[in-house]
């Protein structure tokens, strides 16, 4: 006999993508303890050069990660095409892939939406991958129980920097 996976309800998966969305835009406006809610606290969050173990160690980590942002500098994480697998009701495998980009802070002219914008204005890739994820529910909703980060490419030779620290 044929095992059925187990179906996610659509209010846990727009929670789950919700979470995922959330994640992107706290990092990236530097909300970092807002971020780091989004873990459970015995979370685990891979890089392609280290793990780190509960919400202290990812804190500690993401806090010197955004000290040595540029002010001037705006990230953007862009997740996309997210595919969640349920294993039970409260636990849910993802896969999403990433791309981020830098840009200067605030629009490249006076105008709303900047229609001709100078070279060293312009959003630039800065990389590319895939997360792996473990969603699980908690009483204060579904939250990141893992999150591994496995970079395709990173154009800015800093990064590998940022994730060895």
């Amino acid at each position: 006999m044929v095992k059925m996976r187990p179906q996610i309800s659509h209010d846990d998966r727009f929670a789950i993508l919700d979470l995922v969305s959330i994640y992107g835009h706290m990092l990236d406006s530097g909300e970092i303890e807002a971020w780091i809610d989004l873990f459970t606290l015995d979370a685990i969050y891979t890089l392609p050069t280290r793990s780190l173990e509960g919400r202290e160690a990812i804190r500690e980590w993401i806090v010197g990660l955004v000290a040595l942002r540029d002010p001037s500098i705006q990230t953007r994480h862009h997740t996309t095409n997210t595919v969640l697998f349920p294993e039970d009701e409260d636990r849910v495998l993802g896969r999403s892939m990433l791309f981020m980009t830098a840009q200067p802070r605030g629009p490249a002219s006076g105008e709303a939406i900047p229609l001709r914008v100078a070279e060293d204005e312009r959003a630039r890739l800065t990389l590319t991958g895939l997360y792996g994820d473990v969603f699980t529910r908690t009483s204060e909703g579904w939250r990141f129980q893992s999150r591994r980060a496995d970079v395709d490419f990173a154009f800015d030779p800093k990064f590998a920097e940022l994730v060895r620290s």
